[in-house]
This record gives structure tokens, sequence and C-alpha cells, in this order.
């Protein structure tokens, strides 16, 4: 009895294993195919001082929403300083760069999706070597969420219209 039961265990770790590579394999899949440059969205940066007078960076993106100007800001998506070292490893040889989106799902062992979110990174391909330097970050309020929503929306608006 005790080796049917260690079979099945095996067994089912075994299955376990294959499904979770399985997911790891479908979810980088889909960033590569769903992940894209939006049009016109360059994340730029600009210093500012801090409480303490340390000189840091913000990120942003520029956009207009209803004829009004507005500013969608981004935060490192780890906390710490080595986020914000790596982005600023991005902007070493630009003033501004892309921002990637795409969506990412995640699934439990028995295909049903349990979570799904849009990735936000940013983005720089080196001019020479060709190598994709990419970091993961986050708006940094739901209202910046929902500008670059919008954002969107008025950006397939206007190019079902232009016909483009």
């Amino acid at each position: 009895m005790a080796k049917t039961e260690q079979n099945v265990t095996n067994e089912t770790v075994e299955q376990n294993e294959a499904a979770v590579e399985t997911i790891t394999e479908e979810t980088a899949v889909t960033a590569v195919m769903n992940g894209r440059a939006v049009s016109g969205f360059k994340v730029k940066r600009e210093k500012f001082k801090a409480d303490d007078g340390r000189e840091m960076w913000s990120y942003y993106i520029d956009g207009t929403v209803r004829n009004r100007k507005v500013k969608v800001s981004f935060v490192a998506y780890d906390k710490g300083g080595a986020g914000y070292e790596f982005l600023d490893l991005i902007f070493d040889t630009k003033d501004a760069v892309d921002l990637v989106m795409y969506d990412e799902t995640q699934k439990d062992f028995n295909g049903k999706i349990i979570s799904k979110r849009t990735v936000y990174e940013i983005q720089d391909v080196d001019e020479v070597t060709g190598v994709v330097y990419s970091y993961k970050v986050k708006p940094y309020r739901e209202t910046d969420k929902a500008y670059i929503n919008i954002m969107l929306a008025e950006q397939a608006a206007k190019f079902k219209k232009d016909g483009k």
C-alpha cells in the first residue's frame, strides 16, 4: 500500500512540475507576442530635490486628456535603490525611452485564470549592440493608470477616425 502511495505522490509531483513549467513558458511567450511599444509614449525623467536635500529622478510621460496637459508618473517596481539604479542605466544614453505594455495572465494547475494584469516596462535598445534594456515599473497612483487608459482609448479613437 505504501508503494502505491509513493507512486501516486511521484506522479503528482511530476504533473505539478510540468504544469508550472507550462505556465511559465506560456507567460513568457505571451509577453513577447503582446509586448509592444506604445506609439507616442516616451518615458522621460527629471531631477527633483527630496525633502532631505538629495537629488533624485522622477519618471513620467506627458500626455493630453480632453485638451488638458497631464503627467503620468512611474516608480520602480521593486522597493529600494536597486530598481532606480537600473533605471539610471537605461537612461544612461538617452533622454526618453519607450513605454512597453503587455497583459500578463496567471493560471493555476487546472488552467483556470487566477489573475490578469497589465505590465509596464521602460525599454531601450542599445544602438551599437542591439541589447534590449528593460525594467518593469508601475504607475505611481491609481489616477496614473486611469490617465494611461484614457490616453490609449483616445489614441485608438483617433487612429480609427483617421483610418490609419
